[in-house]
């Protein structure tokens, strides 16, 4: 502790490992037995852990007991989509479908209530949709946005929102309030898929699920409209659809 300069810190850190490392079952660590393998007042592990609850590192199994929080584990899950072999073999399943397509395909997830792009596949023609460009797009107003905000957990969707806000009339008409939205979101949910067009954009998304059914990601195609005939987008959604479900194998 003498080569510490932020000793909070490192206490808070210390907690947190042991959430992390001897709760495998995320059952939960009583307050005392933590306080005392730390050798920390009660109070102290006390107030640390409201902290770590607060900002999503910990979170409550009972009364007394904490467990890692939702943060942890989101952490846990982008680290994994990281490793070089899930990496290397995500990104291969998109290149392909890029390949079929030969549109822009892209892949995004939710990191800390936000939309977050990870890969991309763009065609070869002239004319193409940059992904650059897609991400200043509001969330809500492309198709990725919506399924990311459609499978959210609770927790995650209300990140989201505070993050993002509720869907203005330009980005999507049908969901400006609250339960507008749940039931759009509901619907998408319902469908398995979204489509938006608008201009001259076209654009598809289908969620990816993880082997427990939680939502891993969203995997979307970008067209311009003129080259994407209506009698083409049942075939994109399926095509989408097998790569998510290809994909999911991964996690």
């Amino acid at each position: 502790m003498e080569n510490v300069p932020v000793k909070s810190v490192k206490k808070a850190l210390d907690l947190l490992n042991l959430l992390v490392l001897e709760d495998p079952g995320r059952e939960g660590l009583a307050l005392r037995d933590l306080a005392r393998r730390l050798k920390f007042p009660t109070a102290t592990a006390h107030n640390l852990l409201k902290t770590l609850c607060a900002c999503g590192y910990a979170a409550q199994t009972g009364v007394g007991c904490y467990t890692v929080g939702p943060r942890c584990l989101e952490i846990g899950r982008f680290n994994h989509l990281l490793t070089e072999t899930t990496a290397s073999a995500l990104r291969a399943q998109i290149e392909a479908l890029g390949r079929k397509l030969n549109e822009t395909v892209t892949f995004a997830v939710l990191a800390d209530g936000r939309r977050l792009r990870l890969w991309s596949s763009v065609p070869g023609h002239l004319v193409r949709i940059d992904p650059d460009a897609l991400e200043t797009r509001k969330l809500f107003s492309v198709p990725t946005g919506r399924i990311l905000a459609a499978y959210a957990a609770p927790d995650d969707l209300e990140r989201l929102l505070e993050r993002y806000g509720l869907p203005t009339g330009s980005d999507w008409p049908q969901a400006t309030t609250r339960a507008a939205l749940n039931r759009a979101l509901a619907e998408i949910r319902a469908c398995g898929h979204e489509i938006i067009i608008r201009g001259e954009l076209t654009a598809f998304a289908v969620p990816v699920l993880d082997t427990a059914g939680g939502l891993a990601g969203s995997l979307g195609c970008f067209s311009p409209t003129f080259r994407c005939l209506s009698s083409q987008h049942a075939a994109i959604v399926a095509a989408l659809v097998q790569t998510a479900r290809e994909m999911a194998a991964v996690f």
